[in-house]
């Protein structure tokens, strides 16, 4: 997995993407993986140029992993040439990206972001956002799972 990119994907891009890429970020960092870089990006534009869910951010911040500087974009077709692999969180963000890649090759790119979780792969991250705190704890507790197993194999 060397030199690669990595895009983490969900609806508005304000909590489950940027919570992975925060997460990626700390992990790959503290490996000193300089040859992994990770992005975070929306399916749709509700919020670009907006920064995380203040939630999303008191919970990285707590874990030692800040997002505060992150804003929100819009996934773009381009995003299928820089990146080399693309994680959603869910079953839509899924479909969203099949149907929208370019080729085969585009759409080879595309996985789950808990695809490493044994006990669930291809599962579908919660969207915390119209919960509680609780709920980003548990996004991140499933994330940094993922992430941890993924990047232990890197």
């Amino acid at each position: 997995m060397k030199n690669m990119k990595i895009l983490m994907v969900c609806t508005a891009n304000i909590c489950r993407s940027p919570m992975a890429e925060g997460i990626a970020r700390a992990l790959l960092n503290a490996a000193g993986r300089n040859d992994i870089t990770v992005d975070s990006a929306a399916t749709h534009d509700f919020y670009i140029g907006d920064p995380p869910d203040p939630r999303a951010c008191q919970v990285m911040r707590a874990h030692a992993m800040p997002i505060d500087d992150l804003r929100a974009r819009r996934f773009t077709l381009e995003d299928f040439r820089d990146f080399d692999q693309i994680l959603v969180a869910d079953h839509e963000h899924y479909q969203y990206l099949h149907a929208l890649a370019p080729d085969d090759a585009a759409r080879a790119k595309i996985g789950y972001m808990l695809d490493t979780l044994p006990e669930a792969p291809g599962a579908e991250l919660p969207d915390p956002v119209l919960g509680k705190a609780a709920d980003f704890l548990l996004t991140f507790n499933l994330l940094k799972s993922a992430l941890c197993a993924r990047f232990s194999h890197a």
